[in-house]
């Protein structure tokens, strides 16, 4: 007869809460025959290995009867990538080709539109390494540009900045038919005068104009295209090449005598050897500028040994105290 259990507290009820109400021993709650619960039946350890036993009979015979299950089937292997051919390989590199094509013609044409002589330039510019110095007028960027110009007489291995400032004018007025001298600076002078520009990696010149057109054309427009409006050319020489860098928004600079003749730098080191002002170094820096008294002189200095030298006049080579 199974065991009954309290409905409230779970412990065993005598067998006689079968027949009738019985109160639980322990919570003294009241249990009727039909809400008591019937614990659950415990097997004994005989009865569990009898089951076990039954159990692992039927699995064999299962076995016996219909055999061991199939596994599932394999998933079909993916089919192998498809070898990319030669003509599919064509036209790929033809279709990038032509989308590159459509960019730059587009670009051409939108260029053509806005500056009709840009395209050229660049044409130019690509193909001959280098620009005219008269396309510097049509210019509006103020980046560094090289220039496409042929070299002084006396090329730019023999440079002498007072004996070549012809030269540096002449490209200058290319730009601006009324381009003045600014400054002009040098560096790695010789003793004889001139300097190497195109086998001494550090020597340079620098030379800074300016053109009153230009200034006026600025002033009026009163800076509102200043990128449109270019007032200053900077050319530099360097390594046998030549640069050009356009400036904008300068002031209007104080009169400024021309310099139409100035003497050969090596003329004006002769002149300095003979009144043993200029000390014997292998190398020297220069510079060029107006000074509202003296007019346009020339400033030297030793590169081993800064020791003063006096200031020298660019027109006659007259020595300054």
């Amino acid at each position: 007869m199974p065991t009954l259990q309290c409905r409230h507290c779970a412990a065993p009820l005598p067998e006689s809460a079968a027949s009738g109400p019985v109160t639980c021993p322990y919570c003294q709650t009241v249990n009727e025959p039909t809400t008591a619960i019937q614990a659950p039946r415990t097997l004994s350890a005989e009865d569990q290995k009898a089951a076990f036993k039954e159990a692992i009979k039927e699995e064999i015979e299962e076995r016996i009867l219909h055999g061991r299950p199939a596994p599932p089937a394999p998933l079909p292997a993916p089919p192998p990538p498809r070898a990319r051919s030669l003509g599919d390989s064509l036209r790929g590199c033809l279709t990038g080709c032509g989308c590159l094509v459509v960019v730059l013609v587009g670009a051409l044409v939108y260029g053509f539109i806005k500056d009709p002589g840009a395209v050229a330039r660049g044409f130019r510019q690509f193909a001959g390494g280098g620009l005219r110095a008269t396309d510097l007028r049509e210019i509006t960027s103020h980046e560094a540009v090289p220039l496409k110009v042929a070299p002084p007489d006396h090329g730019f291995q023999a440079f002498d900045p007072g004996r070549d400032l012809s030269w540096l004018m002449a490209q200058a007025r290319d730009w601006a038919p009324d381009a003045r001298l600014l400054r002009l600076r040098v560096v790695r002078l010789r003793a004889d005068g001139a300097t190497d520009l195109a086998a001494d990696p550090l020597a340079e010149v620098d030379a800074e104009f300016d053109a009153p057109s230009a200034l006026a054309r600025s002033l009026a427009t009163r800076a509102r295209s200043y990128r449109q409006v270019n007032t200053g050319l900077e050319l530099r020489i360097a390594r046998g090449q030549v640069q050009a860098r356009l400036e904008w928004g300068g002031q209007r600079q104080a009169p400024r005598p021309d310099l139409a003749s100035p003497q050969p730098v090596a003329r004006l080191f002769a002149a300095l050897k003979a009144a043993r002002r200029l000390p014997v170094q292998p190398l020297y820096n220069g510079s060029l500028a107006c000074d509202p008294k003296a007019g346009w002189t020339w400033t030297f200095q030793g590169l081993s040994d800064p020791g003063p030298i006096p200031r020298v006049r660019a027109q006659d080579g007259a020595i300054l105290r």
